[in-house]
């Protein structure tokens, strides 16, 4: 087990010109007991290339692997690779990061400090403000949610290792990674905390995945909410989908 590195996963998007700002942010860590593996999402004619021109730049500072998804498979994609570095590498934690964020060079530092055991450590975490899911409001940093993103988040790679995790995951959920982490990571028992780390974005949010602006999406969200995170009034604090997990 990989105990002393972080694998850290970057997932580019449509947004291939903020791929090295990124790398930038991470050459500046005052970390550097990380390895960084870049999930490409865009295999359009000619992205590929500019993400490898890009790590190139950036391959004498720090350990630096690179995976071309033949297809757009979202933020399922990342944590299908962080299943592979926990079986096959060892590494007990992951932080995933987006391309559209700025990072401060005590990122990754705080994130591993704060880092624990069967825990989601988020940078954006919702709980509930009443006995129901709805509405709900951002968590304060050590508290505990019902929803972290994941990207910004560092996790134990424990939760990618379970059979289950993938096998109950209905294929009409893919889009929906941080939903779905969030409520298998509470069903089987980890916790997801709020990080006192608060990460900005660069505001190129209109040039991403676009999924929050598909009506399809939104869809989802209301009918993942109704199977996943329906409301049990006076449970808060236990697990909030009782299925077939270990």
């Amino acid at each position: 087990m990989k105990k002393d590195r972080l694998a850290v996963i970057l997932t580019t998007w449509r947004r291939l010109y903020r791929t090295e700002p990124t790398l930038e942010g991470l050459a500046r860590q005052t970390f550097n007991k990380f390895d960084l593996y870049v999930w490409n999402n865009n295999r359009d004619p000619g992205k590929p290339e500019v993400v490898d021109e890009a790590c190139t730049k950036f391959a004498d500072q720090f350990p630096i692997q690179t995976v071309h998804a033949y297809d757009n498979f979202r933020g399922r994609g990342r944590q299908i690779l962080a299943r592979h570095l926990r079986i096959k590498h060892g590494y007990q934690y992951v932080c995933f990061l987006d391309d559209d964020l700025i990072l401060p060079p005590g990122m990754l530092t705080r994130l591993w400090d704060e880092r624990q055991p069967t825990t989601v450590l988020a940078q954006r975490v919702w709980k509930a403000s009443s006995p129901a899911i709805w509405p709900k409001q951002e968590a304060k940093p050590g508290e505990m949610g019902f929803y972290g993103m994941a990207a910004g988040a560092i996790i134990d790679t424990e939760l990618f290792a379970y059979d289950q995790y993938w096998s109950l995951w209905p294929e009409r959920f893919w889009p929906l990674d941080d939903l779905w982490m969030s409520a298998m990571a509470r069903a089987m028992g980890f916790s997801i905390v709020k990080s006192s780390m608060k990460l900005r974005a660069a505001g190129c949010s209109n040039d991403q995945n676009a999924v929050s602006k598909d009506g399809r999406i939104k869809q989802l969200w209301d009918e993942f909410a109704g199977l996943y995170n329906a409301p049990q009034g006076g449970r808060y604090g236990r697990k909030l989908y009782e299925g077939p997990l270990p």
